[in-house]
């Protein structure tokens, strides 16, 4: 596989903007709408809904046939009953941010295949620029298989606008786990002279996965000071988060955490631990941004371990706390836009991408969460993360003006 450098597509470049680097394991994603039947038949409990878990590719291929089998036949979506597009994570995020306008590439490890350029062929169609280690991988390249089911009751429907949606996710990482933090070249910032990336954003599936490699990504940021070089990371779920909390909370006790993104689940399952303090936060009726005692002290003990936290709180919109000089928090607060949902794929992560958009181009606090809220709310559109720019443009502008 060629280097970094010469991986990048420099079309259409300009070297003065922003630009963020995502580093996650690049996975194609194969979504369905199910029924709870078809979630039942497959052995998936109601409890058990809404998670992701990993599977290995006999298992994987297994599931497909099983899927095939209690459907009657029938798969109702695109090319073979499933709608298919470059995800991960760290993919959907870089992506996200080349629709809005940032200078995005994403880095992470390909299988030599067929789903492998595809992947590369994808994110350049929205153009993202594919950056990979220079050495090669013999596995296949990752699948995801997101199965969206509905969880809301009609009234539930109307009130919410839309529903809500529970997305089953089941994980074949293949070639996507095959890298190391000896693969990691600090130099591919510099992007061969076509404009430096200054920011770096890694979902939490790698950094639980490789805390080696994040570790080497936050030692890169603070080496660079001309110019400085921002760091961010997500919570990835709630189920990781349960089962890989010490390992998210040593990679963050070294510093260097410009941005944490998670959800309100996430958040919880993170800062549980310290169940006493929330008792005491609540007997004190600590509410930092009117979310309730319980939210509030998750935000304290996030702040702990990065310079801005912001959660998400799915249809009550996000809440942000963030370090301003040495003594002072400010919170912002923004809303959720009102929609008839159809997917949440992705959702959290043009959250993200909404958020890092609008504050690495100089917005407010609160500027930079509502834009994240309508970011999100753009992504739930459409089954998939496939949202075209002029959809997503058009559906900005029209809430903005709401």
């Amino acid at each position: 596989m060629a280097s970094a450098a010469a991986a990048t597509d420099r079309s259409g470049d300009d070297r003065r903007a922003p630009g963020v680097v995502t580093f996650g394991q690049p996975l194609v994603d194969l979504s369905m709408r199910v029924t709870g039947e078809t979630l039942r038949a497959l052995g998936i409990t109601r409890e058990q809904e809404g998670g992701c878990i990993g599977i290995a590719p006999d298992a994987m291929a297994q599931l497909k046939r099983d899927l095939l089998a209690a459907s009657g036949g029938v798969l109702p979506d695109d090319e073979g009953g499933f709608a298919m597009c470059a995800g991960g994570s760290a993919a959907n995020v870089a992506k996200a941010l080349a629709l809005l306008g940032t200078r995005a590439a994403f880095y992470g490890q390909l299988g030599r295949d067929e789903e492998g350029a595809y992947f590369a062929a994808a994110l350049r169609k929205k153009g993202v620029r594919v950056l990979a280690p220079e050495r090669a991988s013999d596995l296949p390249t990752g699948n995801c298989l997101c199965l969206v089911s509905s969880s809301a009751s009609a009234s539930e429907e109307e009130e919410a606008g839309g529903g809500r949606t529970e997305r089953t996710m089941r994980t074949c990482h293949g070639a996507s786990a095959d890298i190391s933090s000896k693969d990691w070249n600090p130099r591919t910032l510099d992007n061969g002279g076509a404009g430096r990336y200054t920011h770096m954003h890694a979902e939490g599936y790698l950094v639980a996965a490789n805390p080696e490699l994040f570790a080497q990504l936050l030692e890169t940021a603070r080496s660079d000071t001309s110019p400085a070089t921002t760091t961010s990371m997500d919570l990835a779920s709630f189920d990781l988060v349960r089962a890989k909390r010490d390992t998210f909370k040593k990679a963050l006790v070294s510093g260097g955490v410009s941005v944490l993104f998670c959800n309100e689940e996430e958040a919880k399952a993170f800062a549980e631990e310290e169940a006493e303090e929330a008792e005491i936060s609540a007997q004190e009726g600590d509410d930092c941004a009117n979310v309730g005692p319980q939210v509030s002290h998750c935000l304290r003990v996030l702040r702990r371990y990065a310079e801005t936290v912001v959660v998400s709180l799915g249809a009550q919109g996000c809440v942000a706390l963030s370090r301003e000089g040495r003594e002072v928090d400010l919170v912002a607060r923004a809303p959720a836009p009102k929609i008839p949902v159809l997917d949440t794929t992705g959702a959290g992560d043009f959250f993200t991408a909404g958020f890092l958009h609008a504050r690495l181009s100089g917005r407010t606090l609160q500027e930079s969460c509502a834009d994240a809220c309508i970011a999100g709310a753009a992504a739930c559109l459409q089954v998939g993360t496939d949202i075209n720019s002029e959809t997503l443009h058009a559906f900005i502008q029209q809430t903005r003006s709401m």
